[in-house]
């Protein structure tokens, strides 16, 4: 591609790297990006809708749909609305597993973004990575819900079920195994000349 030629390029929204039907029209010149006008597209589900005709518990399997990377953040806040307008106490424990767990779910997000975002600049190797590390805590999730993504496992009052006997130790080691590859990240896609070259100062 020439780089004194401007084209106009559509972004999404079915680029695997756009979720939703987010889009952006792009003016590029080479690999630089000289204009952006985004779409926000319509991904309305009515959901505000659809929980006014059920009770509060018939919506839980609802909220996590909201935000489907990480739907734990989903199921929080619902349930902290429903514990402040009912006046429900939290126990400690309920607590620090909420933690917990809203990290892990956390970690997965990030993971997944590293993914679409490596998957999206042509780095194959740190994509897959990406992946199988969050499949790791996936396997947590499971293991701890009985599900790898839509876990409806915050409740208002606290948790569904306390954590499964031996889980800390799988925990820790599965964030060892994944700590261990950050310098594996960090060498093959942070520190790489392509990735500045296919990131730095062009959008």
């Amino acid at each position: 591609m020439s780089q004194e030629r401007e084209l106009e390029l559509y972004f999404g929204p079915q680029h695997l790297g756009m979720v939703g039907n987010f889009s952006i029209t792009l003016k590029v010149q080479g690999d630089k990006i000289l204009e952006a006008s985004a779409n926000p597209g319509w991904l309305h589900r009515g959901f505000e809708k659809l929980m006014e005709y059920r009770t509060w518990i018939q919506n839980f399997p609802m909220v996590c749909r909201i935000n489907v990377i990480e739907p734990d953040s989903m199921e929080m806040v619902y349930a902290m609305a429903v514990e402040k307008l009912a006046g429900i106490e939290v126990p400690e424990r309920a607590n620090y597993i909420r933690t917990i767990v809203l990290e892990l779910a956390r970690l997965v997000s990030h993971l997944f973004g590293c993914w679409a975002y490596a998957n999206m600049l042509g780095f194959d190797t740190v994509a897959q990575w990406a992946m199988y590390h969050r499949d790791l805590i996936l396997d947590l999730f499971e293991e701890l819900t009985g599900a790898r993504v839509y876990h409806i496992y915050i409740w208002p009052g606290g948790v569904r079920r306390d954590l499964p006997e031996g889980f800390k130790d799988k925990v820790l080691n599965t964030l060892h195994t994944i700590g261990s590859c950050i310098p594996d990240y960090d060498s093959a896609f942070f520190n790489n000349r392509l990735f500045y070259e296919r990131a730095k100062n062009i959008g």
